[in-house]
């Protein structure tokens, strides 16, 4: 489909051909597109699948399968009316033409870093993006392949608001800046929140940002730039797209590409003020404690006991079991929320309380064995807000105790906190939310790495 593509680009936007990086290997598809349309619902062989649904919830969304780091993901956007916009003034576009969707993309076959495989590929750190399904390929020598990057076209003087979807698989948050350019930050994951104007923000694996781009630059060329940090900021993996003035004649850049952050003095955190601040010091009605960790299993709790648990490969001698309050999520024989009555009821582990709260109050809490990696985790149904996150105290016992700390006010209470419904829980830290249970059903709450 891509006939001459490495040496000739026009090749490469022939119907059909994905390019990623430039590197040649066997790929998962949906429509011969990287990123894929929207699919959600197991699709055999010879059917098809016809989604009919409302859209009553606007927002930067995206849908994703259990093979998403093969690639088979894809953004969804439900846009509010105008009147009901509360940021319109502020943009004069919103085109499906600025969606950035980030992913990560191996060159070899992401099974090999699964559970099951103890002396292979163990890390699940990232080795390269794609930006909306384009990169180029880095040889050690360091040039790149001739693969083309996505480009973003603006017209000087004209706002745009592009929304940006961090569709990765693994422990790496990433850093968004564009060269001579600043990002006013509306809203985080579907939810508007109090404007702020930033050089550059961080995010994580599930989240989504939208930011109101100003084209009041000299017009030109210029460089998008994802760049991961933390653990994965060592292996130096970056990656670029354009953004062209539509009277720019330049196809790239006349800067050097950006492989080094290059951050200015404000940076995007995880915590903003809404546009619609309430009182969020009330009691709630619930309070749930949800502790995270990872398990140290023994080649007998493995292979030996013949329970077979599902277990992550991160080292080629430590094996772990993922747990939540220590137990082990295991997947029901079927669909939960279609065949709720067919599942046995000794398959659930119930926490003795009947009905749905109207206010729960949420701590998940984060102790491992010493690793660096946050892990972002989402709520599915529901929007949530951050009423406090950070490190975990020396002395703290459980997870019982980050509530008598809020209690006696030893941990600082947001006022008016950001609506969020995906959050990136620091390692060995803990992170309060709060919803209402307004949205009945069985809502999973799972882990995105």
């Amino acid at each position: 489909a891509c006939i001459n593509c490495l040496e000739n680009e026009e090749d490469c936007y022939l119907p059909q051909c994905v390019t990623a990086d430039g590197f040649e290997k066997g790929i998962l598809t949906v429509n011969r597109r990287i990123p894929g349309p929207s699919i959600q619902c197991p699709i055999l062989e010879d059917t098809a699948f016809r989604y009919d649904f409302i859209a009553d919830t606007a927002g930067t969304m995206f849908c994703m399968t259990l093979h998403q780091v093969n690639g088979l993901q894809g953004s969804l956007i439900v846009r509010l009316p105008k009147k009901y916009e509360p940021h319109d003034s502020l943009y004069d576009f919103d085109l499906p033409a600025h969606h950035l969707l980030i992913m990560d993309w191996y060159h070899t076959e992401p099974e090999t870093r699964m559970p099951g495989i103890l002396h292979h590929d163990t890390t699940q750190l990232t080795t390269y993006y794609l930006l909306n399904g384009r990169g180029r390929y880095k040889f050690s020598n360091g040039t790149s392949s001739a693969t083309p990057l996505h480009v973003f076209q603006v017209k000087q003087g004209k706002r745009y608001r592009f929304r940006v979807i961090g569709a990765v698989s693994t422990h790496c948050p990433a850093v968004v800046q564009i060269e001579k350019h600043k990002l006013l930050m509306i809203a985080s994951d579907g939810s508007p929140f109090k404007p702020i104007l930033v050089d550059s923000f961080t995010i994580f694996s599930g989240e989504r940002y939208d930011f109101i781009l100003s084209a009041n630059a000299e017009p030109g060329t210029y460089w998008i730039q994802v760049k991961s940090v933390e653990n994965c900021f060592k292996n130096d993996v970056y990656e670029m797209a354009i953004l062209q003035y539509e009277t720019s004649m330049d196809k790239t850049p006349k800067t050097p590409i950006l492989k080094n952050l290059q951050l200015g003095n404000t940076i995007l955190n995880s915590i903003n003020s809404p546009c619609n601040e309430k009182n969020y010091q009330s009691e709630p009605d619930f309070n749930f404690e949800f502790v995270f960790g990872f398990h140290i299993a023994t080649k007998e709790e493995l292979f030996w006991s013949g329970n077979y648990p599902h277990f992550l490969q991160i080292t080629p001698t430590i094996s772990t079991i993922p747990h939540i309050n220590n137990i082990q999520f295991i997947t029901p024989a079927s669909p939960l929320q279609s065949q709720y009555d067919d599942i046995p009821v000794d398959k659930f582990c119930l926490n003795g309380t009947d009905g749905l709260p109207a206010c729960p109050f949420v701590i998940i809490d984060k102790a491992n064995f010493g690793t660096t990696e946050n892990h972002a985790f989402h709520l599915h149904g529901h929007t949530f807000n951050v009423i406090a996150t950070g490190n975990l105290p020396d002395n703290l016992l459980n997870a019982k105790d980050i509530t008598e700390l809020m209690e006696t006010k030893k941990i600082p209470i947001s006022a008016s906190p950001v609506f969020k419904d995906t959050l990136a829980v620091p390692s060995r830290g803990y992170a309060v939310v709060r919803f209402i249970a307004n949205n009945p059903g069985n809502k999973p709450t799972n882990k995105l790495q």
